[in-house]
């Protein structure tokens, strides 16, 4: 939060839980789980919300079993695990975990990347349970294309009933590794599925582009 020094590194000691709102980010810093859980059940929110232009969170977990989770089986509506709404997150290492599943309209997103942000991981895994319209990376750009996620290595997996993608929107996409499962019980899940939105006015259209230089998409309908 605002009270970490610039660079430095906030380690997590104990699990914190129960969380109720989210864990807003105002500084650059490191965040390392420590084997921990950083945990709460938050209804049409995340659990850490990133909203300083400039300003970067890395995460990494030194041990293992370090989590970052949104678990909410009762909600009709969208549970995150981390929202980018300004600045960047770079996940090296440790799991963001959402579970919002169980009946229609209950819905889950691992990172929510919005316009004008940066998302890159290095590792770790993103894994995300949903009913419908769930995604593992949710990206929104704007007509200047110039939101960014990179995939270098790790993992995302989706899994749900239908509308189930690894990494959704528009916006920049490049993958270079890892591996990126979806998995939809009834129909219609994509590993990546990139929109566009139209205009009369190409210009001010939004579109997404790829970029696979390597890594595994696995979907199953």
């Amino acid at each position: 939060n605002k009270a970490a020094n610039a660079g430095c590194t906030v380690t997590l000691m104990r699990a914190v839980t129960g969380l109720t709102a989210y864990q807003e980010i105002k500084n650059t810093f490191t965040l390392d789980l420590n084997g921990k859980k950083l945990s709460g059940k938050i209804n049409n929110g995340s659990i850490i919300y990133i909203n300083s232009a400039g300003k970067t969170l890395t995460i990494k977990d030194s041990k293992s079993d370090g989590r970052i989770e949104n678990i909410n089986n009762t909600f009709t509506g969208v549970a995150y695990g981390v929202n980018v709404t300004a600045g960047s997150l770079v996940l090296h290492s440790g799991t963001i975990y959402v579970e919002n599943k169980g009946a229609s309209g209950r819905k889950a997103v691992g990172i929510l990347n919005k316009a004008n942000t940066n998302v890159t991981i290095n590792g770790g895994k993103v894994e995300v349970y949903g009913y419908n319209d769930s995604y593992g990376i949710s990206q929104t750009s704007n007509k200047d294309n110039n939101t960014t996620f990179t995939m270098n290595a790790g993992e995302i997996t989706i899994e749900g009933y239908q509308y189930i993608y690894g990494i959704t929107g528009n916006g920049k996409v490049n993958v270079n590794g890892g591996t990126i499962g979806a998995t939809a019980t009834y129909t219609n899940s994509r590993g990546i599925n990139l929109t566009a939105t139209s205009s009369a006015t190409p210009a001010d259209c939004y579109y997404g582009t790829l970029n696979m230089t390597g890594g595994t998409i696995n979907s199953n309908c």
